[in-house]
């Protein structure tokens, strides 16, 4: 799978890889959240708007096939969004259809209720007022009752939080896309390896949106997208990497360059500085 129209060439993303995308400008972040929820949320047979997902071969993935999940990991109180609110009722739906006994009791309330309805009226030799048959919509029922959290979801640590909105929001039956907006935030290192551990045992496609240099130099895929959309070349800082030094002198050519990539797309001016690159040769 790969994500097109924000960056000049299409970005690969695998399932259960980092796939690490981060930009030089915000307004480039803006651009591929936007679109993909666009994409996502489209009902078109053929959707050719310009940020989407296309399979390896370029053709674009049908909207309805994906399931989007969108973290912003930056919110403070991630179940007061509606998005979450829906997913799980949602999920309370799907048990009360997929549950056999589930099901029985509800269907006993729905015949409860309409018994309930039958037996009020007013009336006198003039009139008759009473209730018409009801026709109970399952969403606007569960509507009436608010979730019962046994454990106070403010206790949870970041991570659990995290867990537990992306487990509701997750689909059994399209093909999951999770993008994480700013993964690091709240995350202490020893917090962003665990995450990350965590992310890779998902059956589903994750892309990282991220500036923290842990998720770059942790990624499998690794996109660095530069001001003029496009992406910095670590094949090519791999292969001078190698004439420089034989990859058997280096420890994780793939780490290293990444992290030669980084500095380079980060523009930092201690780059420059020569006192900086002599303590950095010597150490």
């Amino acid at each position: 799978m790969k994500v097109v129209g924000a960056f000049n060439h299409p970005v690969e993303i695998a399932k259960q890889q980092l796939n690490v995308i981060s930009f030089q400008e915000s307004r480039k972040i803006n651009t591929l959240i936007e679109g993909l929820i666009k994409y996502s949320c489209s009902k078109a047979k053929h959707y050719d708007e310009k940020v989407r997902l296309v399979t390896d071969d370029y053709q674009t993935i049908l909207p309805n096939r994906i399931n989007l999940i969108v973290v912003p990991c930056g919110d403070m109180n991630l179940f007061d969004s509606k998005i979450f609110k829906a997913a799980l009722y949602h999920r309370f739906e799907q048990q009360i259809f997929s549950d056999e006994m589930t099901n029985l009791l509800y269907n006993e309330v729905e015949l409860t209720i309409e018994k309930f309805l039958n037996s009020l009226e007013i009336k006198n030799e003039s009139y008759q007022v009473d209730f018409q048959t009801p026709n109970i919509v399952l969403k606007k029922f569960l509507g009436m009752f608010k979730p019962d959290f046994h454990n106070d979801l403010e206790n949870l640590d970041t991570i659990e939080q995290r867990k537990l909105f992306i487990d509701t929001l997750a689909s059994t039956e399209k093909e999951n896309v999770l993008v994480l907006i700013f993964p690091e935030t709240k995350l202490g290192l020893l917090d962003m390896k665990l995450f990350k551990n965590y992310i890779k045992k998902l059956n589903m496609y994750t892309i990282i949106v991220t500036s923290h240099p842990y998720f770059i130099i942790e990624a499998d895929i690794l996109a660095l997208v530069k001001t003029n959309g496009e992406a910095v070349d670590i094949e090519q800082i791999k292969d001078e990497l190698v004439l420089f030094k034989s990859e058997e002198a280096i420890k994780d050519i793939s780490k290293t360059s990444k992290m030669i990539a980084y500095h380079e797309f980060c523009q930092h001016p201690y780059l420059d500085d020569e006192l900086f690159i002599q303590f950095t040769n010597k150490y």
